[in-house]
């Protein structure tokens, strides 16, 4: 295998799965018997290795091999999704991130955390499935170049939908100018990369961020409606059933 390349398949054992948040830090980290993959809920940070920075962000997915020695800095507060796995080798020699801003990655990664944190009979073979997942659309962006043109092309306003998606003065319209290009030509590059429309995709956004809520047993559904960015807590019912098949109700209920 090339050096440059990602192989096509390893074995390997789940240690840990963790989700977290912590505030701003600059730390050591010593070589560890793991390999890491992590995903951002919120906040940015950098990590250091042969003096090579490699950044972590919300639409920027961690891959830390075993064995090495690094620096990890941050500014401002982070929620992180993080997988500790030994494998019979490493996906890559150094410290890399992937641009991969699908939702259902994001989606992967906190099924994973739940799945895990509940243990409930099987759940190290579902585990072990979503994993894999993850693996197969990491492998498909490092080795097929799947970093497409169009994904850069609207990289800034991408950055604007993962941090303001569930507040209630987001605008798509301020997203797509952040962009410099006509609402038509931004769609168009948006359905390249996601094949999807970009109010879907928020959708999706709106309503992962809505089973966290859920899920806290904190909050009402008005107030959770609210806190994803509805206006109207009857279309938050109409968008939540549309994208899970339950009520936010009933999935409350089965999950």
């Amino acid at each position: 295998m090339k050096k440059d390349m990602m192989p096509d398949n390893i074995n390997f054992e789940i240690i840990d799965v963790m989700r977290f948040k912590r505030r701003c830090m600059a730390f050591d980290t010593c070589k560890r018997d793991f390999s890491v993959i992590s995903c951002r809920i919120k906040g940015n940070a950098e990590f250091i290795y042969n003096n090579e920075v490699t950044l972590a962000s919300p639409t920027k997915y961690l891959y830390i091999p075993s064995d090495i020695d690094y620096t990890q800095k941050s500014n401002g507060e982070e929620e992180i999704v993080c997988v500790h796995f030994k494998s019979d080798s490493d996906l890559y020699p150094k410290i890399i991130s992937f641009d991969c801003n699908f939702p259902q990655m994001r989606e992967n990664f906190l099924t994973l955390n739940d799945l895990w944190t509940k243990k409930k009979s099987g759940y190290t073979f579902k585990c072990k499935s979503i994993m894999y997942d993850i693996l197969y659309n990491f492998h498909k962006i490092f080795n097929e170049g799947n970093i497409l043109n169009s994904q850069q092309l609207i990289s800034d306003s991408m950055e604007y939908i993962h941090s303001d998606y569930y507040k209630s003065d987001f605008s798509l319209s301020k997203a797509i100018s952040l962009s410099n290009m006509s609402e038509a030509y931004f769609r168009r590059k948006f359905k390249d990369v996601y094949k999807m429309t970009p109010i879907k995709y928020i959708q999706i956004l709106k309503v992962g961020h809505a089973k966290t809520l859920l899920q806290s047993c904190s909050y009402s559904i008005g107030e959770i409606s609210q806190m994803c960015g509805f206006t109207e807590e009857k279309y938050f019912y109409t968008v939540f059933k549309k994208v899970t098949g339950q009520t936010p109700s009933e999935w409350k209920n089965t999950n």
